[in-house]
C-alpha cells in the first residue's frame, strides 16, 4: 500500500484556471500557451469530464481547487492534474473505478468517480463501499502520526478484512420483523467489536473472555441472518452472535 501524497518524477509547466481547462474538454486538442511557449494538450481523457461533474472526493469530500499542466518522466506530451490542498500540501486527486477492474469492473464512465489519492490508495482493488471506506479514512488519519509505516500498514489491512467481513453479513438475508425468545441460558463472550452467546453448559471458546450470561425468556431483535446464525442488536454496530435453534419465533 502506497501512500504517497503526489506521484514522484513529475515536472510541473504552470497552473491554469480549473474553469479553463475542464471548459475545453469537448476539444480533442487543445494549445495552452505560458510563458512564451505553447503546448498541445489532448483533452478527451475520461478524468476530465469526471471532474466537470464532481471536484470533491466521494469518500473524504476533499476538493479540487488548483490545475497544473505537468508531464511525467516516460510521457511524450503534457497533461493536465487537478490537485486539493489540505494542511498545506497538495493532494493529487485521482480517477477510480467504483467497481476495480480487478473485480469486473469495466472502464467507462458509469464507473468512474473523483477520489483523492489517499483514499484511492486505501480503497487499492478492494470491494470496499463507501461508508467502510469513510471508517477506513479515519483510522488512517487517526493513526498516521503514531505509528510506523509498517504498523499502519498492517493496521490498515486488518481494519480492511474487519470491514469486508461486515459487509458481507450486511448482504445476508435480514430476518423478518420480528423479535426472539431464547430457550436457553447463554454465556456471552467478546469478539472482536462483538459478541458471541454459547449455551450455560458447553465450555467456553478459546481464546474469549466471558463478559456475562443472557438468560432464557430474554427478547431479543435479529438484524442479520446469514446461514445458521443470528445477529441480534445490542447497540450501534455491536451485535450478538447466536445458533438459529437457540431461539424461538
Amino acid at each position: 500500500m502506497n501512500l504517497e501524497i503526489s506521484p514522484k518524477n513529475r515536472t510541473r509547466i504552470a497552473e491554469f484556471p480549473i474553469s479553463l481547462v475542464l471548459n475545453n474538454v469537448f476539444s480533442p486538442k487543445k494549445t495552452f500557451e505560458y510563458e512564451g511557449e505553447k503546448y498541445e494538450v489532448k483533452m478527451n481523457s475520461q478524468r476530465y469530464f469526471m471532474f466537470r461533474e464532481n471536484l470533491n472526493c466521494v469518500c473524504c469530500s476533499l476538493k479540487g481547487t488548483r490545475m497544473f499542466l505537468e508531464y511525467h518522466d516516460a510521457d511524450k506530451v503534457p497533461h493536465f492534474n487537478l490537485y486539493g490542498e489540505q494542511n498545506n500540501e497538495l493532494i493529487l486527486m485521482t480517477k477510480d473505478h467504483i467497481i476495480a477492474r480487478a473485480l469486473g469492473g469495466q472502464d467507462k464512465h458509469s464507473n468512474y468517480q473523483t477520489m483523492c489519492l489517499i483514499c484511492n490508495n486505501l480503497k487499492g482493488h478492494s470491494s470496499l463501499t463507501l461508508d467502510s471506506l469513510k471508517k477506513l479514512r479515519k483510522i488512517f488519519d487517526s493513526n498516521k502520526n503514531n505509528l510506523t509505516k509498517k504498523k499502519l500498514h498492517l493496521l490498515i489491512e486488518d481494519s480492511k478484512r474487519k470491514l469486508a467481513k461486515s459487509q458481507k453479513l450486511k448482504k445476508a438475508i435480514k430476518p423478518k420483523n420480528s423479535n426472539v425468545v431464547l430457550k436457553l441460558d447463554l454465556n456471552c463472550y467478546a469478539k472482536e467489536n462483538s459478541f458471541i452467546g454459547t449455551p450455560a453448559y458447553e465450555p467456553a471458546p478459546k481464546n474469549k473472555n466471558k463478559i456475562g450470561c443472557i438468560k432464557r425468556g430474554t427478547i431479543l431483535k435479529p438484524i442479520i441472518e446469514y446461514k445458521n446464525k443470528l445477529f441480534c442488536e445490542l447497540s450501534n454496530d455491536q451485535y450478538l452472535e447466536i445458533e438459529k435453534n437457540h431461539v424461538e419465533y
